[in-house]
């Protein structure tokens, strides 16, 4: 790197190392606040959003009004409480008998799955994924190979 640097600028007395390294500790520090940030607030739309959905399903009064919404404003709100409108069509329609808030279960665990697995790649990279899935493979061909 060092090398590479002295090429770049020639002599390594016209290099302020010291100014470098603290203009990229300065851009760290900034991008990592921006970043918890982010994630701060993504979380915190995630839980505002998850309970607005748990509302619309079990209140009827307030499905009822949102559902006035959604006949004008459907682009928006239909954003937000997507799932939550789909499990409640679904337990009324195709799985009747079923509790709309299992189903709502179930789609919004796909969701937020989702969103931790991208959200550990752009935090931490590919490592953490790896090692997890070669884990799990090893536990399993490690079952497998106490079953033969």
């Amino acid at each position: 790197m060092r090398e590479e640097l002295i090429k770049e600028f020639g002599d390594t007395n016209s290099v302020d190392y010291i100014g470098l390294t603290e203009g990229i500790m300065e851009i760290t520090r900034y991008s990592e606040m921006i970043l918890g940030f982010l994630v701060v607030l993504l979380f915190s739309l995630m839980t505002f959003v998850v309970s607005l959905e748990l509302v619309y399903i079990n209140l009827p009064i307030f499905r009822n009004k949102m559902d006035l919404v959604l006949s004008r404003e459907r682009k928006v709100v239909g954003l937000i409480l997507h799932d939550a409108v789909i499990a409640v069509e679904r337990a009324n329609t195709v799985e009747t008998g079923k509790s709309a808030n299992k189903i709502y279960l179930s789609l919004k665990t796909k969701h937020i799955v989702i969103a931790v697995v991208i959200l550990n790649i752009v935090l931490l990279g590919w490592g953490p994924i790896i090692g997890i899935v070669v884990k799990v493979a090893k536990g399993v061909i490690d079952a497998i190979g106490g079953i033969i």
